[in-house]
């Protein structure tokens, strides 16, 4: 995603819309299936009602990626530290 907000406002539809802030998450492995990490992490941001967020497979097969739109930097932080929260225990094992 390219902002150049002197010519286009990142407000308008299909980008930024009502928000803000947007954060992305890459996360790279094989020691998952990416399809897997990626579902357990849409459900988990389909819970927070203080942002819009989703997470995807990556083209590779080999991770996923998150992006969270929010109102304020403090709830798209909270966010993605849940991601990656949720991706560590996930990837290395443990609880979440």
């Amino acid at each position: 995603m390219h902002l150049t907000p002197a010519t286009i406002s990142p407000k308008r539809p299909g980008l930024l819309g009502k928000f803000d802030v947007v954060g992305t998450v890459h996360l790279l492995t094989g020691r998952v299936p990416a399809s897997e990490l990626s579902k357990r992490l849409h459900s988990l941001l389909q819970e927070r009602e203080d942002t819009l967020a989703g997470a995807s497979e990556l083209p590779s097969g080999r991770g996923a990626t998150v992006r969270v739109l929010g109102p304020r930097v403090e709830s798209v932080a909270a966010a993605i530290q849940t991601v990656v929260t949720v991706a560590r225990a996930t990837i290395l094992g443990g609880g979440a």
